[in-house]
C-alpha cells in the first residue's frame, strides 16, 4: 500500500509509560482501534523496532506512524439529522455540530457530514469520491456554518471564490487572556517543523494568512471574540489566536498545558474545567454572492447548547446572578 502521510513524534518527559496507542490516538486524532490496526499491521515503530499496542513509551523515544491509502470507499448515505440553514437547488448551508467529522477519513469511515448529506441532498457534486460536495472544511470539534455544493458548477465556482477570499467568513471563539479590543495578526501558517499533524507560525513553508478580531466581552482572564479570516488555512484562527498568548478555550493541541493555572479567579478555574469539552470555536456566519443567481447571500448559525450554556454561564458568574 502507497504511504499518505508519516507522523514522527519525539517522546518528552511527560509522555513517560504512556501506552502508545493512546498516545497516537490523542496526537494524531484516530480512533484507538484504528491505531490498534496500524500497529498490528507493522505501519508504527519506536526507535526503528515494530511494538504492540500495549507499549509503554519511554522518554526520547522516535515514534514513527505510517498511514497507508484507505481501501476504495464506498460512502453510503446515513440519515443522520443536520440543522440545514439554507439550501436552493444549487447550494445547501449546515450547522456542523461539534464531534462531527466533515468527510471520511482514517479512523472516520461512518457518520460524517458527507454521509448525511448524502442522505440529505441526492446528487451531490462530486469534487472526488470521498468529499462529494465539500467545498472547504472545519476541524471536527468546531462547530458551525460549513456550505455544501449540490452541482458541479456550484462546486467549481464557490470553490474560486474562497480562493480569491470572496467569502466574508465571521467565527466567534472564547480565548483565554485579555486581548486589546481589536487586532490584526498577519503571520504565516504551515506544517508544524516537528510535529506533522500540528500547524505552526514558524513553519519553513508557511502560506499567507490573515485573521483579526473585536472583543465582545471580556471576563476575568476569559474574553469572547468575534473573528474574521480572509485565508482559510488549516487551523488557522486556532495557531493564530495561540501565537498571540490568546488560546482558545478548550483547545488541547495549540492550549497552554495547564489552562487553569492561568486563572486568579478560581470560581472561573473551576467552571471552565467543569463545562469544556472542546474548542470553543464556532463557525458564527458567512456572506458571499451566490455563484449561480448573483444573489447576495448571508447565512448565520445559531450555538449549539454547549458553547450557548457555556457563556451564558460565564455571564451569570461576572453579574452575579
Amino acid at each position: 500500500m502507497e504511504e499518505i502521510e508519516k507522523f514522527e513524534f519525539l517522546a518528552e518527559k511527560e509522555d513517560e509509560k504512556k501506552r502508545i496507542d493512546l498516545f497516537l490516538s490523542k496526537k494524531c486524532s484516530f480512533s484507538r482501534s484504528f491505531v490498534s490496526r496500524l500497529i498490528s499491521h507493522g505501519n508504527v515503530d519506536v526507535n526503528g523496532e515494530k511494538i504492540k499496542p500495549s507499549f509503554r513509551i519511554r522518554k526520547d523515544d522516535i515514534i514513527r506512524c505510517l498511514v497507508p491509502d484507505p481501501e476504495p470507499l464506498s460512502i453510503e448515505p446515513e440519515n443522520i439529522d443536520i440543522d440545514i440553514l439554507y439550501e436552493d437547488e444549487f447550494l445547501a448551508a449546515v450547522n456542523k455540530p461539534p464531534g462531527m467529522v466533515v468527510h471520511p477519513c482514517p479512523g472516520h469511515y461512518n457518520k460524517t457530514l458527507v454521509n448525511a448529506a448524502l442522505y440529505h441532498f441526492k446528487n451531490m457534486a462530486q469534487s472526488d469520491s470521498v468529499r462529494p460536495g465539500i467545498i472547504h472544511r472545519l476541524d471536527k470539534d468546531t462547530s458551525g456554518v460549513i456550505l455544501i455544493a449540490k452541482t458541479g458548477s456550484s462546486l467549481e465556482k464557490m470553490s474560486l471564490l474562497f480562493k480569491e477570499r470572496k467569502v466574508q467568513k465571521k467565527y466567534i471563539a472564547v480565548v483565554y487572556g485579555s486581548p486589546p479590543e481589536t487586532g490584526e495578526i498577519e503571520k504565516p501558517v504551515g506544517r508544524h517543523i516537528n510535529d506533522r499533524k500540528k500547524m505552526s507560525v514558524n513553519s519553513l513553508n508557511g502560506r499567507y494568512s490573515f485573521t483579526s478580531w473585536r472583543v465582545i466581552t471580556y471576563f476575568d482572564g476569559i474574553s469572547v471574540l468575534e473573528v474574521e479570516i480572509k485565508t482559510g488555512r488549516t487551523h488557522q484562527i486556532r495557531v493564530h489566536m495561540a501565537s498571540e498568548g490568546f488560546p482558545i478555550v478548550g483547545d488541547i493541541i495549540y492550549g497552554f498545558k495547564k489552562p487553569l493555572k492561568h486563572l486568579k479567579n478560581r470560581k472561573l478555574a473551576a467552571f471552565i474545567n467543569k463545562n469544556t469539552f472542546r474548542q470553543m470555536l464556532h463557525s458564527k456566519s458567512m456572506e458571499f454572492k451566490h455563484p449561480e443567481t448573483g444573489e447576495k447571500i448571508f447565512v448565520e448559525a445559531p450555538f449549539f447548547s454547549d458553547m450557548e450554556n457555556f457563556i451564558n454561564g460565564l455571564k451569570e458568574m461576572q453579574s452575579g446572578i
